[in-house]
């Protein structure tokens, strides 16, 4: 039996998503970040801004809403955005792209140093060099990594979905609309679910 350059590759693609999905269950979140409330979002330290990102994805309709939010130590809202963007097939790649949009809505408005918080915890390791990838999302992980190039100002971390709230709603909320939005110290109470 003849095996061709293509099965070859499709069998390595498989087994390292296989090997990426077992790293999952057995690199878990730290048991401190399990163990909050649900719905709890926590401030930042003094003189620090807190960064969160999420997306929402409606695959039947090729489309992928981006939300962001940076608040204070006070919890004090200093800017909110939202973006829609196609699905280019890979939640992950979304994830990268919010966390690529947020960090740079943030340091437009010079919002640093910067504690940046996402659901995506594969997205958090990548760009965290927890472990490589050298999928569609790599290219997006090296500029996020290069716009975060001054580690003592920025911090990525995990984060589950019921400490994301916000910004997720936000995510949700960019879905019906087709352009950007940035929003500084208020968000229209129509965007807040």
């Amino acid at each position: 039996m003849t095996t061709t350059p293509s099965t070859i590759l499709a069998r390595a693609k498989a087994l390292i998503e296989s090997f990426n999905k077992l790293l999952l269950i057995v690199d878990s979140p730290p048991s401190y970040l399990q163990a909050l409330p649900p719905f709890s979002w926590s401030p930042p330290p003094d003189g620090r801004f807190k960064l969160n990102v999420d997306v929402v994805v409606k695959e039947l309709e090729n489309k992928v809403g981006i939300g962001a939010i940076v608040k204070n130590s006070s919890g004090t809202l200093m800017a909110a955005t939202i973006k829609t963007t196609s699905f280019k097939g890979e939640v992950e790649l979304a994830e990268a792209e919010a966390l690529m949009f947020g960090i740079e809505i943030a340091k437009d408005v010079r919002l640093s140093p910067l504690i940046i918080e996402s659901d995506s915890l594969n997205v958090v390791k990548l760009v965290n060099r927890k472990f490589h990838n050298n999928d569609a999302i790599f290219w997006i992980i090296s500029d996020i990594q290069a716009l975060l190039a001054n580690r003592d100002k920025y911090v990525v971390n995990y984060i589950p979905r019921s400490r994301n709230v916000t910004a997720h709603n936000l995510a949700k909320c960019a879905l019906s609309l087709d352009n950007t939005m940035v929003w500084l110290e208020e968000i229209p109470t129509t965007f807040l679910l």
